[in-house]
């Protein structure tokens, strides 16, 4: 281990002090020491005191002193650690954000002492339960599970090219098979390198369903703890099977027929052949083969998005992905919503719309345990919708789905690192969602109809700067705004979505410097409450004269943004009159 270097004075000071609290411990015996553990924990842990604190009481109920570093050699003896190794915390973190998610239950930890020194496990030893013979590199060396304790982190995803020249020996996948099922040698009279077959499609086949297989069977946690941990390890993974499979489908599109065949009856039908046959009923190396699927099939067509490709190469690239993972894609769940994108991705709008409606159906009935699911299919269909011209439904469509985000900044809170991160989250999806609207706006103001609601949006995309922006005055003020241009051009279903999640929001608030605008806004809506018929329009109005009569209290003069407000205010019918002294004692005229 490296060691500082310190000055000859500084050096002789440290050992100094090293000899007294050497022989000032040395007075205290272990049955002292047995004796105040009791207490020691109660004020250390249970009370939550400093180390300094703890020492004193000690010594002032049991009369035990002793140095600081015999203390924190007792106490880590003991197991009362209040601080552990960022290893562990990684595992901790994850655990608390996983309750939290899952149970919605705050989590505190607590490190104690082993039930036994023979049950204890040293610090940098792991179990887990393995799931598959090891893997044999070109050198000689095993690789373990990916998991705890492995030397293949997760966080080291190899790509394709990698693999390739680790495994050079699965040019056959049979190959592949025996060596990962049975032997520990690697198969004699195979070539250490397939460099010189690399180009060829039957040779990238083969290295593809290895890497599948390889990954698939070779995790020892489980998907949703790979997901808590590393949340980047599945979408990595999936990116580069996409990318290699697009890669051999463009490939094969630049060929002749005849040379397809030929090249789809050689190795890549013994992939399949072999894929079937390897197919396990163990319930976790299915579920990584489901989830891995998954993530390839998005990826793939996010890449198809960026990159648009004639529609044969995208077929073609999901035939592939049937052939390496030997699983069909369900219409439940997630599946739907992968089926819904492939749809889209083919044109088929009818069977898209299907898909996507039974997603948000699925989702929606186990909300409480993946909560960032539906509103993420909304999304997506929304965008659908406006794709395929349907435009006043992707409105309502976004609308919902934005202030169902904006809800869940509220419900999540404040304080602690996984609220935080949440909040964070969900402020970027907001935000993913603000350029979707501003994009069907401008779609929607061909005509110059859209510009006032277009104009909002904007401003509100401007005001999107911190976490929890959306629940700040301003832009509440800005959605009120935004639903009195909706109901300006009478699409009452978008105003009520708007105006039902801003008003009652907004209506904490009793800043003088907003007054005026809060006035006008709720003037807005209790004009599109009248132009609906609903009996809201008076208790809305009401709200509108109790901002005002807030400001005429201070009887000081306004300034340019408050005599605006204050002219919008005095254009309201109602609002003028009551400003006006009109009505019983200066009193809303209801």
């Amino acid at each position: 281990m490296a060691s500082l270097t310190l000055p000859q004075e500084e050096s002789s000071f440290s050992l100094r002090s090293q000899d007294n609290s050497s022989s000032k411990g040395s007075r205290v015996t272990n049955e002292e020491w047995e004796s105040a553990k009791t207490e020691t924990e109660h004020i250390y842990i249970d009370q939550d005191q400093t180390l300094a604190t703890t020492m004193e009481a000690i010594q002032y109920k049991y009369g035990l002193e002793a140095s600081e570093r015999k203390w924190k050699l007792k106490l880590k003896e003991w197991g009362f650690e209040k601080y552990l190794s960022s290893a562990a915390m990684k595992i901790l973190v994850a655990k608390a954000e996983r309750r939290a998610v899952v149970e919605h239950k705050d989590t505190a930890f607590r490190e104690g002492p082993a039930a036994s020194p023979s049950q204890q496990t040293p610090a940098n030893v792991f179990y887990y339960t393995p799931c598959m013979n090891n893997l044999e590199d070109i050198s000689g060396r095993t690789f373990g599970k990916m998991g705890p304790g492995s030397g293949f982190t997760m966080w080291n995803v190899i790509t394709i090219n990698e693999f390739r020249d680790r495994y050079p020996s699965i040019n056959s996948f049979k190959e592949l098979l025996s060596m990962s099922n049975s032997s520990t040698q690697r198969p004699q009279g195979v070539s250490a390198a397939i460099s010189d077959n690399s180009s060829l499609l039957p040779s990238r086949l083969s290295t593809l369903a290895g890497y599948v297989n390889y990954f698939s069977k070779s995790i020892s946690w489980s998907p949703e703890e790979i997901k808590l941990m590393y949340p980047d390890w599945y979408p990595e993974t999936a990116r580069n099977i996409a990318e290699e499979v697009l890669s051999i489908s463009i490939d094969l599109s630049l060929r002749d027929e005849s040379e397809k065949i030929s090249l789809l009856n050689g190795d890549p039908k013994d992939i399949e052949v072999s894929a079937a046959n390897n197919q396990s009923t163990f319930l976790p190396h299915t579920t990584h083969r489901h989830t891995l699927l998954n993530e390839t099939t998005l990826s793939l067509l996010e890449m198809c998005q960026i990159s648009p490709r004639p529609p044969e190469i995208l077929l073609k690239a999901l035939e592939m992905l049937d052939i390496l993972f030997q699983l069909k894609l369900d219409p439940s769940m997630s599946d739907s919503f992968i089926l819904a994108q492939i749809c889209e991705a083919k044109g088929e709008n009818d069977e898209a719309e299907t898909f996507y409606r039974q997603a948000i159906k699925s989702f929606t009935k186990i909300e409480y345990l993946i909560d960032d699911k539906p509103p993420k299919v909304q999304h997506h269909f929304g965008k659908f919708l406006m794709k395929i011209n349907r435009d006043g439904e992707a409105l309502l469509m976004l609308l919902n789905v934005f202030t169902d985000w904006m809800s869940r900044i509220d419900r999540v809170g404040t304080g602690s690192f996984f609220s935080e991160s949440r909040q964070h989250f969900y402020s970027d999806e907001c935000g993913e969602i603000m350029k979707s609207l501003q994009v069907l706006h401008a779609k929607m103001n061909q005509d110059g109809t859209f510009a006032w609601a277009q104009a909002s949006v904007s401003r509100l995309q401007t005001l999107r700067q911190g976490v929890n922006i959306f629940g700040k005055e301003e832009s509440l003020l800005e959605f009120m705004r935004l639903g009195a241009a909706y109901s300006e051009l009478w699409m009452f279903d978008a105003a009520s979505l708007v105006f039902g999640f801003a008003a009652p929001r907004l209506e904490p608030f009793n800043s003088r410097r907003h007054a005026f605008e809060r006035a006008c806004a709720y003037g807005d809506y209790a004009q599109h409450c009248r132009r609906q018929g609903s009996p809201a329009d008076q208790s809305t109005l009401e709200l509108a004269f109790r901002c005002i009569q807030a400001v005429r209290r201070y009887g000081e003069s306004l300034g340019p943004q408050e005599a605006h407000y204050e002219l919008m205010a005095r254009k309201d019918p109602a609002l003028s009159r009551w400003m006006r002294g009109e009505g019983v004692e200066a009193e809303p005229p209801f």
